[in-house]
C-alpha cells in the first residue's frame, strides 16, 4: 500500500521537527514527533485494504461518430462482495486531447450488492481513434494514510470518422469491368438504360424490348439492345505527406482531402463499385477493394487514422510496389493530392504509363496576398508557379480537377470528363 498525501504531510512535519532539534541542538523539540509517530504506527496496525470485488461496465454512445457531436459515456459499478465499501475513488481514464463535460472521477460508497451509475460527456471530438479507459480505483484505510490502486483492463475504442458530403451520382467511366451489374457504361451490349443498337430477335429475349416500328420495316422481329452497365475497380489514393501543411493553402487541406476521400468512397460504394483506399502519409493505410456497407466502414475507419507528416518511402515506390501489384491493370485510380513537387507528377506519369485510368483532384491554393515579408512572398509565388506547372504537365496525361471548400464539389463530379485513350 502506498502512502497518501495526508501521510506524507505528517512525515514532512515529523522530519521538520527532527531537523530543527538537530539544528538548534534542543532535544525537547522531538517531543512533537512522538504523537505523529504513534498516529502512523496505529495506522500500520489497521487491517490493510485489499482490492474489493467490483464489476464495472462502460457504455459509449455512439462508439463511431462523424464528429461534431457529443459522446456520452455511462459507468456502472456494482459491489458483488458481502461487505460495505466505504469511500473509494473511481476514475475513468480518457486521452488528454479530449474535452470532458462533467466529471470522469467520483468518490463513492457502496453497500453489499449495491449498484451505482454515473455519466459524463466528451464534447465534439475531432477525427481520429481514441482509447477510452482503463478504469482505476483508489482504496484507502480508515485513517486515510495508506492507499492501494486497482486498474482494470477495460479499454474501449472510440472512432471519429470523417464527415461525408452527399455528392450525388458521380460520372465515371472504365476500361476494365467486373462481371457484376452496376452503373458504369461498358460500351458493350448488356443490362442498362442507354440505347446501344438494334439487333435481330433472339429466343428468350423479353418481348417488351421488341422495336415494332423497326420490325415492320425489316419484316422480322427487331429488338432494342442497351449499353451494359457494370461495376469497376476503383482505388482512392490519398496523399497526406508534409505538403498538406504548405503555406500555399489558407485552410485545413488535410481535413478537406480526408473528408472528400470519405465522400468519394461512400458514393462509389453506393453506386455498386469495388472500392479500395491507399493513404500515403505519416500513417500508411491500405484497404483492399471490396463491396458493401462493411467495406465502407473499413474505408472510413482507415481514413479516421490519417495523420500528416514525413514519410519513409517515396510515393512512387509505394505505388509501384503495392498498388500496381495488387490492383488489376486498367482499373481506375483517383488521386487526391496537393500536387506539390515533381515526385507526384512523376508518379502520375508512371501510373498512366502502366495502363491505369486516372483522375486527379487537388485543392485550390489561396488567392489572398502572402505575408508582408518580401522574401516569404517571393518564395510563395515561386512555389505556386512550380505547382501550376506540375498541374499543367499532369493535365497532358490525365484529368485534373481543382476543388475548393468554398465551392460545392458535387456539380464538378457530374460534369463529363475527358478520359485519355492510353
Amino acid at each position: 500500500m502506498a502512502l497518501t498525501r495526508k501521510a506524507l504531510g505528517y512525515l514532512i512535519i515529523a522530519y521538520g521537527f527532527i531537523f530543527l532539534s538537530l539544528a538548534l541542538r534542543t532535544s525537547w523539540l522531538t517531543i512533537f514527533v512522538l504523537p505523529i509517530a504513534i498516529y502512523l504506527l496505529a495506522s500500520s496496525k489497521l487491517p490493510k485494504t485489499n482490492p474489493i470485488p467490483l464489476t464495472v461496465s462502460r457504455q459509449v454512445r455512439p462508439t463511431r461518430s462523424f464528429g461534431g457531436e457529443d459522446i456520452t459515456i455511462t459507468i456502472t459499478i456494482t459491489n458483488i462482495s458481502t461487505q460495505t465499501i466505504d469511500s473509494f475513488q473511481i476514475e475513468d481514464k480518457i486521452p488528454s486531447e479530449l474535452k470532458v463535460n462533467g466529471s470522469n472521477r467520483m468518490f463513492l460508497s457502496l453497500k453489499a450488492g449495491q449498484t451505482i451509475s454515473f455519466r459524463y460527456d466528451i464534447s465534439g471530438p475531432e477525427r481520429g481513434t481514441y482509447v477510452i479507459g482503463p478504469t482505476e480505483f483508489i482504496f484507502s484505510d480508515t485513517l486515510r494514510l495508506r492507499s492501494v490502486r486497482l486498474q482494470l483492463r477495460n479499454r474501449e475504442e472510440l472512432v471519429v470518422i470523417p464527415r461525408i458530403e452527399k455528392l450525388g451520382l458521380i460520372d465515371i467511366k472504365g476500361r476494365r469491368f467486373g462481371p457484376w451489374p452496376g452503373l458504369v457504361p461498358s460500351k458493350r451490349m448488356g443490362v442498362g438504360t442507354e440505347f446501344f443498337e438494334l439487333a435481330p430477335y433472339r429466343p428468350g429475349v423479353d418481348l417488351r424490348r421488341v422495336n415494332w416500328n423497326a420490325s415492320a420495316r425489316a419484316g422480322m422481329l427487331i429488338t432494342n439492345e442497351f449499353e451494359g452497365e457494370q461495376v469497376i475497380d476503383v482505388l482512392v489514393l490519398l496523399d497526406c505527406s508534409e505538403s498538406v501543411k504548405s503555406a500555399l493553402f489558407d485552410y485545413d487541406v488535410l481535413e478537406f482531402q480526408v473528408s472528400f476521400a470519405a465522400s468519394l468512397c461512400s458514393q462509389l460504394i453506393q453506386q455498386g463499385n469495388r472500392v479500395g483506399i491507399s493513404v500515403y502519409g505519416a500513417v500508411r493505410t491500405w484497404v483492399a477493394p471490396g463491396f458493401g456497407k462493411r467495406q465502407l466502414m473499413r474505408l472510413l475507419d482507415g481514413l479516421a487514422t490519417v495523420k500528416p507528416g514525413p514519410v519513409s518511402l517515396p510515393i512512387r515506390y509505394v505505388v509501384e510496389s503495392v498498388v500496381t501489384t495488387i490492383l488489376p491493370a486498367r482499373s481506375l485510380i483517383l488521386l487526391i493530392s496537393p500536387m506539390i513537387g515533381r515526385e507526384v507528377v512523376d508518379t502520375i506519369e508512371a501510373i498512366v504509363g502502366r495502363g491505369y485510368q486516372m483522375v486527379c483532384y487537388t485543392p485550390s491554393a489561396s488567392t489572398k496576398p502572402g505575408p508582408p515579408s518580401e522574401s516569404s512572398g517571393i518564395a510563395r509565388r515561386i512555389f505556386a508557379a512550380e505547382r501550376m506547372l506540375g498541374i499543367a504537365r499532369a493535365r497532358r496525361m490525365t484529368t485534373v480537377l481543382q476543388l475548393s471548400p468554398e465551392i460545392p464539389v458535387a456539380p464538378l463530379l457530374r460534369v463529363r470528363t475527358k478520359w485519355s485513350r492510353t
